[in-house]
């Protein structure tokens, strides 16, 4: 629970119209405005899968390569 532990979390859908969704959660232990060092960890998910950053930032990187395919056109 997060009244008990204090931790606060901030999910991300990266979603852009296309599947399957990709999804980020920062774990953080305040619940300031979001910045990068007060986020003590972060969770990436394809769908409801958890997966590794690399492999996360990739697929993304991908989806924005299409994207700017597509508007370009």
């Amino acid at each position: 629970n997060e009244e008990e532990t204090g931790d606060c979390k901030i999910t991300f859908i990266h979603q852009m119209g296309v599947a399957p969704t990709l999804k980020r959660i920062a774990h953080m232990q305040t619940r300031i405005v979001l910045k990068e060092n007060a986020v003590s960890h972060w969770e990436y998910f394809i769908d409801d899968q958890i997966i590794d950053e690399d492999i996360w930032k990739e697929a993304l990187k991908d989806r924005r390569d299409i994207l700017r395919s597509i508007c370009s056109n």
